[in-house]
Order: structure tokens, then C-alpha cells, then sequence
């Protein structure tokens, strides 16, 4: 279970990025965004960080502020963690050590 929870965490840290890649591409800050969902600047970073795991509703919410469909923000994370070798079928217990592995890398 741990490994789940470990790949989670990741695909949240890459969710994140992708939000914050979509949202300057669209010459919107964090700290614009964070005004446009109506949300502390500091909790949205540690969202989009992976620092803390972003609730679902608030995915929703960043992706309607700067205009995208959450599901394209998911797929396009999916495609990028899937792309840098992560699988999201988690079975296989070396994932832990692979994640750990990839934090470790400069």
C-alpha cells in the first residue's frame, strides 16, 4: 500500500506542474492564481509543489481559472510522469525505490 500512496504523492508533485505550466503559458502567477480561486498563495504552492496532496475539488477549481478541462491536466501530468518512466499500475514494489531513486537526482 505504501507503494500506491508514494506514486500518489508523485502524480500530485506532477499534476501540480503541469497546472502551474498551463497557467503561465497563459501569463498567469501563482499568486494570480491563487486570486482567481480565492485561496491563500502559500496553500496553492504547497499544492502545486506536491508538499501537500491538492484535493480534488481544488483541481477543478485551478483548471477552471485558467481555463483548461482537469481531465486534459491530468493526462497531460500522466503522460509526462508515464514519459520520465513512472507506471501508474503500481503492482510492482520497486517503484518505491525508483521514486526515491528520482528525488534523489539532481
Amino acid at each position: 500500500m505504501a507503494t500506491n500512496r508514494r506514486l500518489g504523492e508523485e502524480f500530485s508533485r506532477y499534476v501540480g506542474e503541469q497546472i502551474r505550466g498551463e497557467a503561465s503559458m497563459r501569463n498567469i502567477s501563482v499568486s494570480g492564481l491563487a486570486r482567481l480561486m480565492e485561496i491563500d498563495r502559500a496553500t496553492l504552492h504547497r499544492y502545486l509543489t506536491g508538499t501537500r496532496p491538492m484535493p480534488v475539488p481544488v483541481l477543478y477549481e485551478a483548471a477552471e481559472a485558467i481555463g483548461i478541462a482537469a481531465a486534459i491536466l491530468v493526462d497531460r501530468a500522466d503522460a509526462r510522469m508515464s514519459a520520465e518512466g513512472y507506471m501508474l499500475a503500481a503492482s510492482d514494489t520497486d517503484y518505491d525505490q525508483e521514486i526515491e531513486d528520482r528525488q534523489r537526482e539532481p
